[in-house]
């Protein structure tokens, strides 16, 4: 007895549809029932068809210089060769073209803007018109727009601008040259030659050597001028040689005074030529130079007035001379 069922519905088979062949065989004791087995026939038709027309229907793929295609004679394949595409040059020759027609246009357009500028400046509105100068039979001279802009730039006019002329006025150079400063004369205090100038005329501890007031050895009295001093520049000329220590008191007085100091040092390097100090006073603000250079000072209280008191210890002190010149004055040496 056979018991078999259909592999694909699953449907119980006689044994007269396995012994007849209805039942189609599909492997050792697997079977399609007569109906299964009639679709699977059907359906493998049908595919291997759908599959040949495709294959038919498939066009050829390029690979390179040639394509592989199937052909209807079998299934071998063959190589074809592909032909060159004959429109290459005719798309090259036709963007050459195009880049040359756009040279032409801008070329044209570039004219055309040239020849509308030469118009505007025949209008008088910043262009190129030509500017003529002649005078009697000389020849006529042209300058362009152009040419007068680069002169204006290179300062080549001769106008002043509005900006140079308020530049000027603010430096106080428009019309006219700047005045030079008149210098005021010195007045002479002590000329180094009497001691007319001192308070006692020095009192016996300074002397005229030459052209100058010098101190006596072994005498440490300090000078003192009789004339005293409020605002204003004060200028002391001196020399000294072996001093070690000398000192200067501008507005000296009961209330202090203003004092510049010169050690040992500093003396040693002022040793052997001439000097000059200079008090600039102006109220309680009173400064010194020395050679021009800022000298500090011992202030002792803010005396508005007072006398200049000279001393040295040891070694000589040459005062050549004294002079002064009021507040306000404009001074220069002499």
């Amino acid at each position: 007895m056979i018991i078999a069922f259909c592999e694909k519905c699953g449907l119980r088979l006689s044994e007269d549809a396995v012994s007849t062949g209805a039942a189609k065989a599909v492997g050792e004791n697997k079977y399609f029932c007569p109906r299964c087995a009639a679709g699977s026939s059907r359906a493998r038709r049908t595919s291997r068809f759908l599959f040949m027309s495709s294959m038919e229907a498939r066009p050829a793929v390029a690979h390179g210089p040639t394509a592989w295609v199937r052909s209807n004679s079998g299934p071998a394949p063959r190589i074809q060769h592909k032909e060159p595409n004959a429109s290459l040059p005719i798309v090259v020759a036709v963007c050459v073209v195009s880049v040359a027609f756009l040279g032409v246009l801008a070329f044209v357009a570039r004219g055309q803007g040239k020849a509308r500028d030469g118009e505007t400046g025949g209008r008088g509105d910043g262009g190129t018109q030509a500017v003529r100068v002649a005078t009697g039979g000389a020849p006529v001279v042209t300058r362009t727009g152009s040419q007068q802009q680069t002169e204006a730039a290179r300062g080549t006019q001769r106008d002043r601008t509005g900006s140079q002329k308020q530049t000027e006025a603010a430096r106080g150079t428009v019309g006219e040259e700047r005045p030079t400063p008149v210098a005021q004369t010195w007045k002479v205090i002590c000329d180094g030659k009497s001691l007319d100038c001192l308070g006692g005329k020095g009192g016996g501890a300074w002397k005229i050597d030459g052209d100058a007031i010098v101190n006596v050895p072994g005498n440490r009295h300090a000078a003192q001028t009789a004339a005293e001093f409020t605002d204003g520049d004060l200028r002391i000329k001196f020399e000294t040689k072996g001093s070690t220590y000398i000192q200067f008191t501008a507005r000296q007085g009961d209330e202090g005074g203003y004092t510049a100091n010169f050690d040992r040092g500093q003396l040693e390097e002022l040793a052997g030529k001439a000097h000059e100090l200079l008090f600039h006073m102006e109220g309680d603000k009173v400064s010194a130079t020395v050679d021009g250079k800022k000298w500090d000072l011992e202030i002792n209280g803010k005396p508005k007035s007072g006398k200049l008191q000279f001393y040295a210890k040891d070694g000589a002190l040459r005062v050549m001379s004294i002079e002064v010149a009021e507040a306000g004055a404009k001074t220069a040496n002499r």
